[in-house]
């Protein structure tokens, strides 16, 4: 099953909610595949994105997008900049920023004759040839200039619409880039309700969308000094993102005070999150914890990595560390891929089995009304109207929040 909603069939309606009635088990986390060669140099390189069992890479040296897969590296995608965001929507089309030299950042306006650089390069999930899509934010008022790694994925299938979630250093506030039909319609500011949990001025502020075991977007936000936020997203009445709503993360536990390259994701009804273990503010080993998201803002672990590279074995440029991209299995309510990149030394994809799901039926609150429905078949292609077969049936509420189900028609 190719191209399905993946993030958003780890919502269906058997969900209840992010915390199940027993903690979540890690029955099995196997070893799938390892690449070895053909690796980019170490330097930098911590952004990635994946799609269908396929790995895209984006080093800061490089003009390209790297592929991997479970044969070795699958090929190179042209690029432009040396800057290395990179992400996906729902669907599986690769989004990739294209913009001011480093160290400026990817958000650098204009050139030296005053036209717009910035841009977006689209790898569509059906393998048609990449295109380019303009970005320009020279009439946005408020856009702080900078640096943005972002991470994450888009909602919804940008050649229809979806919005992706980025933030600058130096900027304390989270923009909404609103996609239809293949292009940029508007980039919103979404003010911030954080009670001081916000982002934080002065730090890399990558931001990483995720839908929940509730079947909500929630948005992590990690800084290299500070906890991470944790961010609900609040809708309007027609179901575009408005405003945020953090509160911080408890790391102390952790033994540090930043979880720089935490990736969340949602299966079994659980919500969880994997990232680089260790006491130091950077880790330079690849051991790592996958850690279930308690509701106060902790961390309940559940499972540690060995460490099998020695300490500063990542740590190129004084700044590398782990790079982990999960794909919830389409397929499964309980399994997942884990994709992790140790800079320098290997990709490889993990195989993740939870000993169990949250079994109890999510319940739809009387006060939303349905805002939107749309139908994908098994080759991710979206619909207003049934098509004959399987159908993936997506329903977006009033509130913004949205549920997954399967039809056979």
């Amino acid at each position: 099953m190719k191209k399905l909603l993946l993030l958003a069939l780890a919502a269906v309606p058997f969900v209840m909610s992010a915390q199940g009635p027993v903690p979540a088990e890690v029955e099995s986390l196997t070893e799938g595949w390892k690449v070895t060669e053909g690796l980019p140099a170490g330097g930098n390189a911590r952004w990635a994105t994946a799609v269908d069992g396929k790995f895209y890479l984006r080093t800061r040296p490089n003009e390209i997008v790297e592929v991997f897969d479970q044969n070795g590296k699958a090929g190179e995608i042209a690029s432009t900049a040396s800057t290395f965001a990179i992400s996906r929507d729902e669907v599986g089309n690769v989004i990739v920023f294209e913009g001011g030299a480093w160290p400026a950042g990817i958000f650098t306006p204009n050139d030296a004759a005053g036209a717009p650089v910035d841009q977006l390069r689209i790898i569509p999930a059906d393998g048609s040839e990449p295109f380019v899509i303009p970005v320009d934010f020279t009439d946005i008022t408020g856009f702080a200039n900078g640096r943005s790694d972002y991470v994450g994925w888009a909602e919804g299938d940008i050649m229809d619409y979806g919005v992706f979630y980025a933030a600058t250093n130096g900027d304390t506030q989270i923009w909404a880039f609103i996609f239809s039909e293949g292009e940029v319609v508007e980039i919103r500011p979404l003010s911030i309700d954080d009670s001081g949990a916000g982002i934080q001025v002065g730090n890399q502020s990558p931001v990483t969308a995720f839908t929940n075991a509730a079947g909500d977007v929630q948005l992590i936000n990690y800084v290299r000094s500070g906890n991470p936020v944790l961010f609900d997203i609040n809708y309007n009445d027609v179901g575009d993102p408005v405003s945020v709503t953090g509160k911080a993360l408890n790391t102390q536990a952790e033994g540090r005070t930043n979880l720089y390259g935490v990736t969340p994701f949602s299966i079994g009804g659980f919500n969880l999150v994997i990232f680089p273990s260790g006491a130091a503010a950077n880790t330079y080993a690849d051991a790592f914890k996958i850690a279930e998201l308690t509701a106060d803002g902790g961390f309940n672990v559940i499972y540690e990595s060995a460490q099998t590279l020695a300490d500063n074995a990542l740590n190129y440029s004084g700044s590398c560390s782990e790079v982990f991209v999960v794909e919830p299995d389409p397929t499964s309510k309980v399994q997942a891929k884990i994709y992790q990149y140790a800079p320098g030394n290997y990709v490889r994809c993990l195989n993740l089995r939870l000993k169990h799901q949250v079994t109890a039926i999510n319940t739809v609150d009387a006060q939303k009304t349905v805002s939107s429905v749309r139908y994908y078949n098994l080759q991710g292609v979206s619909s207003a109207t049934p098509f004959d077969g399987m159908n993936i049936v997506v329903n977006t509420y009033s509130d913004g929040s949205r549920q997954a189900s399967k039809l056979v028609k």
